[in-house]
């Protein structure tokens, strides 16, 4: 699963097993989970997945959205994502929506957004939902440091431009090992500097676990300079370092510096200095890094637990019963005829739409 789906429904899924099924479109068989749902949460692709929207309707399953990005905002502000969300205009994304139960969203920006350009009347708030568990390997005797990144391709400008320069300095000092993962271009090693590239992987909770088998000391995460979209995005890094037992290292931009210095996370203008005066602190003042990770835990038990979430779902079933199994099987094929009528000739456009949105996922 990517960012978006694990992190908002793979680890809730998790908690209430008894609630939640994740179905990948385009990939898995939708026909049996559909049929046996209560409601269906459409994750991003709001028109890309139109035909199964359609399908549902026609069982009579409420909708819901879920969104955590701001697709309206990003297409207006053009780049790397803007190709991706050509449709999401406001007032199309209105009416798309008017047939849905409900929308569920990542952070309040967003949720303000939603209300005030009258997107839909009933907005609930759907924040990310860190591990059940910690994913920490114990740490091996090694010298020096694990620096990782991973990340989407529109935050690998200012890892180049910043971040890495900044983790050369600090190599001068002592040795650094920096697990770079989904950078297209070489990073060379350099004097005490040790860099390991990986390819990106589309499943977040498999890139991560990798991450954790090699011990990371530092987990930095640069936003991308001037992207309105910022704004509207949820910190997740911070769930991503505490599972992997990291000081969390990241930019003094939206949707971090609402975070005090120190306080969960170390925070950096766009510079190598500041990058390299943050990255010393975390690698050298051990009372600083213990008490954060201390903070840290205890900010994402409180924000990123689930309990929200649990509460939304269950509100969202309130009033449905299971359906027997001949009723199951029944719906089933209606939902065969749905798909041979109607979604056949158009999965494939749909799952390569699809991927560019979670791409734009990776953040």
């Amino acid at each position: 699963m990517d960012a978006s789906t694990t992190l908002f429904f793979g680890h809730l899924m998790r908690l209430m097993p008894e609630s939640i099924r994740v179905v990948q479109y385009g990939k898995d068989d939708v026909a049996g989970p559909l049929a046996a749902a209560s409601a269906v949460i459409l994750v991003r692709g709001l028109f890309e997945c139109s035909d199964l929207a359609r399908c549902a309707r026609a069982l009579r399953v409420p909708l819901y959205y879920f969104l955590d990005d701001n697709f309206i905002v990003l297409r207006e502000q053009g780049g790397i994502g803007a190709q991706f969300v050509t449709r999401y205009l406001i007032g199309d994304v209105r009416a798309a929506l008017r047939d849905f139960a409900g929308v569920l969203l990542a952070t309040p920006a967003l949720v303000s957004y939603f209300a005030e350009q009258q997107l839909h009347p009933h907005l609930f708030l759907f924040p990310p939902v860190m591990a059940p568990e910690a994913m920490a390997a114990p740490r091996a005797a090694r010298p020096g440091v694990t620096v990782a990144f991973f990340g989407g391709r529109h935050l690998h400008r200012q890892l180049l431009d910043f971040v890495v320069p900044a983790v050369r300095c600090l190599a001068l000092q002592r040795p650094v090992r920096l697990l770079a993962v989904g950078l297209p271009e070489s990073i060379p090693s350099s004097s005490g500097l040790v860099v390991s590239q990986r390819p990106y992987d589309e499943s977040y909770g498999r890139g991560l676990r990798a991450l954790a088998t090699e011990g990371v000391d530092v987990f930095v995460h640069p936003v991308a300079a001037g992207m309105a979209n910022n704004a509207y995005k949820n910190p997740h890094a911070l769930i991503s370092a505490q599972a992997l037992g990291a000081v969390p290292v990241v930019s003094n931009a939206p949707p971090y510096d609402a975070l005090g210095h120190g306080d969960v996370a170390l925070m950096c203008e766009d510079s190598e200095a500041s990058w390299l005066n943050a990255l010393t602190q975390a690698v050298t003042d051990d009372t600083l890094r213990l008490a954060l990770g201390a903070r840290l835990a205890t900010y994402c038990a409180e924000h990123f637990s689930g309990a929200a979430n649990r509460a939304v779902v269950e509100t969202m079933l309130v009033g449905y019963a299971p359906r027997g199994w001949a009723q199951a099987l029944w719906r089933r094929g209606i939902v065969r005829g749905y798909q041979t009528m109607n979604l056949a000739g158009r999965v494939a456009a749909r799952v390569t739409k699809v991927a560019g949105l979670k791409a734009l996922a990776a953040a």
